[in-house]
């Protein structure tokens, strides 16, 4: 029996169930295309569920629409809130190729059962039904179709006028401390410590950044309104 794009999409999971690390390459600071990376790899570990948007939960299209909506790019996938909308869009607008993928460009798997937003180095991020996941593109099982082409590498994103802790709610993320972590000084293992954080402790991300290895750190501000950065991977939605 066929599958619809709706079934396909949601049975999408990994042809290997370890973790990926996120990609190495990015363009010049400031562009579209890294605040829609980060505005993904801010969902890292959020639960799926069919026809959810977020923000605790995602389906495949519900990520990319939340993703593209929260950085002010929505007109960038038309609006769209499915993956077979997007794969459809894209193609008919000649925005589509199996070559040459630049971040922030979505990827299409199963000729449109899938989605996600390519995140560099023959990598994706997407909510599987394992989750929010950044995995190779090849390990999705419906299997790679095409990447449609955002161009957000050129586009600059304008920086909001008072950033870090006075930034604006619409750019502001929640996340909740998975297992103990320590808030530090800066971004690194290397800063000083400032305190020790439980599991579950609700956190308010106010700006990332990759460091060595490419791992991601969060600056983020506690309920009680202390400031300092956190290992990302030890964060849940």
């Amino acid at each position: 029996m066929t599958l619809t794009f709706a079934a396909l999409g949601a049975a999408a999971f990994l042809i290997s169930v370890a973790p990926a690390p996120a990609a190495a390459a990015e363009p010049t600071a400031g562009s579209a295309a890294i605040a829609v990376v980060r505005a993904a790899e801010s969902h890292l570990g959020a639960r799926y569920q069919h026809g959810a948007t977020g923000p605790h939960a995602f389906d495949c299209s519900g990520l990319v629409y939340r993703v593209f909506t929260d950085v002010g790019l929505k007109s960038r996938i038309a609006g769209l809130r499915s993956a077979s909308g997007l794969y459809h869009y894209f193609a008919s607008h000649h925005l589509a190729s199996r070559t040459k993928p630049q971040l922030g460009d979505l990827v299409i798997w199963g000729n449109g059962a899938h989605v996600g937003i390519y995140v560099g180095d023959g990598r994706a991020i997407s909510a599987l039904t394992s989750g929010v996941r950044i995995t190779k593109v090849s390990a999705v099982l419906s299997g790679f179709t095409t990447y449609l082409h955002t161009h957000l590498t050129a586009h600059v994103v304008k920086p909001p006028t008072h950033p870090g802790p006075t930034a604006s709610a619409a750019t502001a993320r929640t996340r909740h401390v998975a297992i103990a972590a320590t808030l530090r000084t800066a971004a690194g293992t290397a800063h000083r410590r400032l305190a020790l954080l439980g599991n579950g402790t609700r956190l308010t991300v106010i700006g990332s950044v990759h460091v060595a290895n490419h791992r991601l750190w969060l600056h983020v501000r506690t309920a009680s309104g202390r400031t300092g950065w956190v290992a990302g991977w030890l964060t849940r939605a």
